[in-house]
């Protein structure tokens, strides 16, 4: 026998619940590297960061009837997350005598909504405004991952 699908109620609270355990679970990370010099000093720190939303209204049926934004707006109905996303920034620094330094700042992301590449328009008669129907690499390189890139990097 099937199971029953989750209320999209079920569903928000489940979000609700995740999202308040992730905020707890995950402190930023930092630590000081031992150099066994009292003129070198290393820090390398870390921010992890869990997102979730879940969709709370239903698709604008304006969006939904115009071929050139249908599919963002109808890939998520109701009570589903629009958004599973994990992003870490990392951040080094490297001082010498508090005179001179180099830092290093990389960010990188994923997330899983995202999963599902094809794209479906809800228009009849149109085709997908999306070559072959999948996203293009920019969407899947900064909307769904996993993708990286340094911030910044400096001496």
């Amino acid at each position: 026998m099937p199971k029953k699908p989750h209320s999209p109620r079920q569903r928000m609270l489940r979000a609700g619940l995740l999202s308040c355990a992730a905020g707890c679970t995950f402190p930023a990370l930092a630590i000081q590297i031992d150099t066994s010099s009292p003129d070198v000093t290393i820090r390398w720190d870390n921010t992890i960061r869990l997102n979730a939303g879940v969709r709370t209204g239903k698709p604008d049926s304006r969006i939904l009837n115009n071929p050139n934004y249908d599919e963002s707006d109808g890939k998520f109905g109701r009570g589903d997350f629009a958004t599973k996303r994990l992003d870490v920034v990392s951040e080094l620094d490297v001082s010498y005598k508090n005179d001179f330094g180099a830092r290093v700042t990389a960010a990188g992301w994923y997330d899983a909504s995202y999963n599902d590449t094809s794209v479906h328009t809800t228009v009849p008669g149109y085709a997908s405004s999306y070559n072959n129907n999948q996203y293009n690499s920019t969407v899947k390189r900064y909307t769904r991952g996993p993708s990286a890139e340094f911030l910044d990097a400096f001496v």
